[in-house]
């Protein structure tokens, strides 16, 4: 742990600076899904999913987990931890996929502060998931 770490609350309400790029990632892909781009959204939504992970992390006190050496698994894998990490990956990936694919949620009508609260709340899900490894 850093001696910044002290004074960082890491379960805050808000999202800390370096996690203010998601929320508008999140409402460009909705404004993406409005002009009928699907290539678009798959690569921003597996981006956003990456970055998404990463950011959890640093809402712990855990060293990240490269996903590069995860999607190697007969090799790398060592432990049932390393599948748990690949699992909050996955866990963030299908959130955000169905985010963007929810039939109920007009991409019209989504502003950037809705795509604060829901990254906000998807970081505080998977930074539990995290420290429960």
């Amino acid at each position: 742990m850093k001696i910044i770490d002290l004074f960082v609350n890491k379960n805050s309400k808000e999202l800390s600076q370096t996690e203010k790029e998601a929320p508008e990632i999140l409402y460009n892909i909705f404004r993406g899904s409005i002009a009928g781009e699907p290539a678009f959204m798959s690569e921003r939504i597996e981006k956003l999913a990456v970055d998404l992970y990463y950011l959890a992390f640093n809402r712990t006190n855990r060293k990240s987990v490269k996903l590069e050496v995860l999607e190697y698994p007969t090799a790398f894998i060592n432990n049932s931890s390393d599948m748990q990490y690949i699992a909050v990956y996955a866990f963030i990936k299908e959130c955000v996929t169905e985010m963007c694919n929810d039939p109920m949620v007009s991409p019209g009508l989504i502003s950037l502060k809705d795509c604060e609260y829901s990254i906000l709340y998807l970081l505080q899900l998977a930074a539990n998931k995290i420290r429960e490894i």
